[in-house]
C-alpha cells in the first residue's frame, strides 16, 4: 500500500522549490513526476509504478514471489489495465459487453424507515454482491457476473430545424452467479477516473485541520488516496 501512495502522493514532498511542471514530459509511457521528489519519496515512487502495472496472479502460483493475491473474484488482473498510465477509461463504444476499465457500482437503497441512519456519500452495496460487480475470477471460481450494453437511438429536432441524435444506454446484468439482486439495489457505471493530480490534491490541507468530508471517489465517500486505493484494491 505504501508503494500506491507513492506513486499517487509522492508529488507532496519535493526538493527545492521548483515550479508546477518543471520536468520534461515527452513521453507518455515514462511520465515523469510533477515535482522533483527527495530520494525516499522517489523510492515510494518507484516502487507504486511497479506494483500499480503488476499483472497479479493467483495464490499458489509457482514462481510468482510476491505477485500473488488475485481474487478469487476481479474486475482486473492490474490497476494499469483500467487506469493506463493513470489515464481515465473509455466507457462503451457501442453494444455488447462493458470494457474492462468500466465497473459497476452496487447501491442498496435504505429502507423508508431506516433504524440506522444512512451515510448517502458511503451507501452500503449488495449483501452478496458487495460494492462492485466482479466480471472475473480465478480457476475453481465463477464469476459474480457479466454486464451487457445496449443503446437505444433517440432521434429529435431543435426548434430551428437542428436534427440530433442521443444514445441512451440499458445496462443488463446477466449470468449472476450468486442469486439474483434485490430490487432496492441501484446500478451505477462507473469508467475509471484519472489519476493525474491526486497528490497535489491531497497534499491541500483542510480547512479546519480536522478530517472532514471524503475529496476522493466518484462521490467523494474516500477520505485520503490511501483510502482509496485500499477501496479499489478491495472492490
Amino acid at each position: 500500500m505504501t508503494g500506491l501512495c507513492g506513486l499517487l502522493c509522492g508529488a507532496s514532498s519535493v526538493l527545492g522549490a521548483a515550479p508546477i511542471g518543471s520536468m520534461p514530459y515527452r513521453d507518455h509511457h515514462n511520465q515523469p513526476p510533477y515535482l522533483p521528489l527527495a530520494a525516499a519519496v522517489a523510492q515510494q515512487y518507484e516502487l507504486g509504478h511497479a506494483v500499480f502495472n503488476t499483472n497479479f496472479l493467483p495464490a499458489g502460483t509457482v514462481g510468482a514471489g510476491r505477485r500473488t493475491g488475485l481474487g478469487p473474484i476481479f474486475n482486473a488482473p492490474s490497476c494499469d489495465e483500467c487506469h493506463n498510465e493513470g489515464a481515465h477509461g473509455r466507457g462503451p463504444l457501442g453494444d455488447g459487453p462493458i470494457p474492462d476499465a468500466m465497473v459497476i457500482q452496487l447501491e442498496a437503497l435504505p429502507a423508508v424507515a431506516a433504524a440506522t441512519p444512512v451515510d448517502v456519500a458511503d451507501p452500503p452495496g449488495h449483501p452478496v454482491y458487495g460494492r462492485v460487480l466482479s466480471p472475473a475470477a480465478v480457476e475453481g471460481f465463477m464469476p459474480e457476473g457479466q454486464v451487457i450494453l445496449h443503446y437505444h437511438i433517440i432521434q429529435r429536432t431543435y426548434a430551428n430545424g437542428t436534427a440530433w441524435t442521443l444514445r441512451q444506454p440499458t445496462y443488463e446484468l446477466t449470468g449472476l452467479n450468486y442469486g439474483p439482486l434485490a430490487t432496492n439495489i441501484v446500478i451505477k457505471p462507473r469508467p475509471a477516473p484519472a489519476l493525474f493530480g491526486m497528490g497535489l490534491l491531497e497534499s491541500i490541507p483542510a480547512s479546519s485541520g480536522q478530517l472532514g468530508p471524503g475529496r476522493f471517489g466518484w462521490q467523494a465517500a474516500a477520505l485520503t488516496v490511501r483510502d482509496q486505493t485500499t477501496r479499489a484494491l478491495g472492490a
